[in-house]
């Protein structure tokens, strides 16, 4: 459990498997220093907390539950080459992910194929090229979702995206969606 009003970190050496992760910090945020495993619940029980995986996984086992207290001012920021990933998602589950603190871009996928390990990464501009190339400055909505999917075993994949009207560029038609 983090509490405290300061930023924390977690950090080591070798692999990492909490059972339980509580984000109870005031206005702050828990930083990923190196990639990890939670296997049971990850609360965000104050509000203003975020996770930050900016170059580290953040990975839920396959028993995880859905994340908790998850919402616009509480989710996990992945704008590096940090992602959440979830292990054996078999049905539906909801990626609470955003770019930075202060831009909520979540993702809910429903998976009607076979369970697969499934992530998400968010980045704050779509590029004319898929992940290269110059920013979109126009018809585009001025985010990117990165979907992980480690291994190959038939998912059938639904995916809802979800963006802040403030991130529609110039051009962009809602409509055409």
């Amino acid at each position: 459990r983090f509490v405290a009003d300061a930023r924390s970190s977690i950090s080591g050496s070798g692999a990492t498997v909490l059972q339980d992760l509580q984000l109870a910090k005031s206005n702050e945020s828990v930083e990923l220093l190196q990639s990890i495993t939670v296997n049971g619940t990850l609360a965000f029980v104050n509000n203003a907390n975020h996770l930050l995986c900016v170059n580290d996984t953040l990975t839920l086992g396959p028993n995880a539950g859905d994340i908790v207290g998850a919402d616009a001012n509480n989710y996990v920021v992945t704008n590096g080459e940090g992602a959440l990933l979830k292990k054996q998602v078999g049905a539906a589950f909801f990626y609470p992910v955003g770019f930075d603190q202060s831009t909520y871009n979540p993702v809910a996928l429903a998976n009607l194929g076979g369970a697969e390990d499934l992530g998400i990464r968010c980045r704050e501009h779509v590029s004319t090229h898929a992940d290269a190339g110059t920013p979109a400055v126009q018809h585009a909505v001025d985010a990117a979702w990165d979907l992980i999917k480690p291994q190959s075993n038939g998912a059938n994949l639904s995916i809802a995206l979800t963006w802040n009207g403030l991130d529609e560029l110039p051009g962009f038609n809602r409509a055409l969606c």
